[in-house]
């Protein structure tokens, strides 16, 4: 994962719908995946930032991206 697909990640986890949208209109990839298999829709999801959700979404967001083999997608 590049330098600022792993910025977007982090911005995702903490709700920060400002640099997430920074970070996507300066290149990053709205479904970059980090070492343990979350993407930044993963983070917002799993910490109820909807308003970073609706938007990752409408950015093109992976709803079907899953974490590894074992788990299912956030649209299951």
């Amino acid at each position: 994962m590049g330098f600022l697909s792993e910025k977007l990640t982090g911005a995702a986890f903490r709700g920060d719908l400002k640099e997430v949208k920074r970070l996507l209109d300066g290149g990053a990839d709205v479904n970059a995946r980090g070492e343990d298999g979350y993407t930044p829709l993963h983070g917002a999801t799993c910490w109820g930032h909807l308003d970073v959700v609706k938007f990752l979404v409408d950015r093109g967001a992976d709803i079907s991206a899953r974490r590894n083999m074992s788990d299912g997608g956030l649209a299951e």
